[in-house]
């Protein structure tokens, strides 16, 4: 259990400054702000909403305790490191992780998140 004055909460409450919405959008790769076309998004239309939610829980005390827990959740699992330069910012990826694990199998490592990641999110493979 983490505590209040651990350096990983200290990092936390500053990063959650509040921003506009448009500075969180500008994080998103598929959600740009606008009402969602489902079927424009095609099989992006999921991050999408993901990307939404994120921005969504920015804006609340609940939101931001949830993506706190869920940035811990993300380092316990071995990705605080992973991939720090690829535009998204680690709160984005731990909720989109956690998505990840919820619908997986029951068999997700670090590196099986890692592969989906570059190849669904990244488009990379």
């Amino acid at each position: 259990m983490l505590k209040n004055n651990h350096p990983i909460n200290t990092h936390l409450s500053t990063m959650y400054q509040p921003k506009s919405r448009e500075e969180y959008i500008a994080k998103c790769r598929y959600y740009k702000g606008e009402p969602m076309d489902e079927k424009a998004l095609g099989e992006d239309a999921l991050l999408a909403s993901y990307e939404r939610y994120w921005v969504e829980k920015h804006y609340t005390a609940d939101g931001i305790h949830d993506l706190k827990c869920l940035i811990r959740d993300y380092k316990e699992f071995g990705l605080g490191h992973f991939n720090p330069h690829d535009g998204a910012p680690i709160a984005l990826k731990a909720l989109i992780w956690s998505r990840y694990m919820h619908w997986g199998s029951g068999y997700e490592t670090p590196d099986t998140f890692k592969q989906w990641w570059r190849r669904y999110y990244l488009k990379e493979e």
